[in-house]
């Protein structure tokens, strides 16, 4: 198997911000333990495109200026992380489904488009041709965001294609569940260096990320079996994507870019 460096991105900054644009028309791909090829096109922002063996499965599909969705016909499955406008765009569904395409949602989604199947963090199921979907937690932390992405509401998934297991972590910060999200398979530990690092964390260090000095970085680095300079780097990088989602608020471009969010 093969997951370099795009998915490891879509993981990462959905983990950390819901601003932060992605890798656009990048494409990775790898083979499943059966010999079918599984290929993940990235295309901006959370919006891409699984495509296993034929079957696509477009993720969180918005068309923009980055990208159109021209020429890409209908898909087999949809699935929408939440109802925010970079994550779902009821035309760009309309123009990707057909009557046969499957389509997975949070509830909020689901009661807006008057279809699809709704899913609730813990649920499971099985699309028509076997890709098991798992719902995960994805929700705010940070002191002022918690009304943007409230826990309980909106879902990341992970996808079982065989022998491999895919995560779309939707918008999310560091929460205490990602320690529950195991056997990720992304070829160079990235991720798993990233679940050591959490899970040595406690629940205190997990809610409160500010109060992790130098000591504290110290131990987790012990615990994670990483170097010092690695959780420094996780912890710069969450720090950057936090400020800038402050700096957005502070400008009032929440609100301009959601004009009916309360604040």
């Amino acid at each position: 198997m093969n997951i370099k460096y795009p998915i490891l991105l879509m993981s990462l900054f959905g983990l950390f911000s819901c601003g932060g644009a992605k890798v656009a028309n990048a494409d990775d791909a790898f083979t499943t333990s059966s010999g079918k090829q599984v290929r993940l096109e990235l295309y901006y922002h959370a919006s891409l495109c699984v495509d296993y063996n034929g079957y696509r499965i477009q993720v969180d599909p918005v068309a923009n200026g980055k990208y159109k969705y021209e020429n890409v016909g209908k898909t087999a499955a949809i699935l929408i992380t939440h109802e925010h406008y970079d994550h779902f765009d009821k035309a760009t569904v309309d123009k990707l489904k057909s009557p046969a395409t499957e389509i997975v949602c949070n509830k909020n989604v689901r009661n807006m488009l008057g279809e699809g199947k709704a899913m609730e963090v813990g649920d499971t199921l099985t699309l028509s041709n076997g890709i098991k979907i798992e719902a995960v937690a994805a929700y705010n932390t940070t002191p002022g965001h918690l009304q943007f992405h409230p826990k309980h509401r909106d879902v990341g998934y992970i996808l079982t294609i065989e022998n491999l297991r895919i995560y779309m972590a939707g918008d999310t910060e560091v929460i205490p569940e990602l320690s529950q999200i195991k056997d990720i398979d992304i070829s160079d530990d990235s991720f798993k260096g990233i679940e050591a690092m959490i899970n040595s964390m406690t629940p205190f260090e997990r809610a409160n990320p500010d109060e992790i000095n130098q000591s504290r970085r110290k131990r987790i680095a012990k615990g994670a079996g990483k170097d010092i300079s690695e959780v420094n780097a996780f912890m710069k990088q969450f720090e950057q994507m936090r400020d800038m989602m402050k700096n957005m608020n502070k400008m009032g471009m929440f609100g301009k870019m959601m004009p009916g969010m309360k604040r």
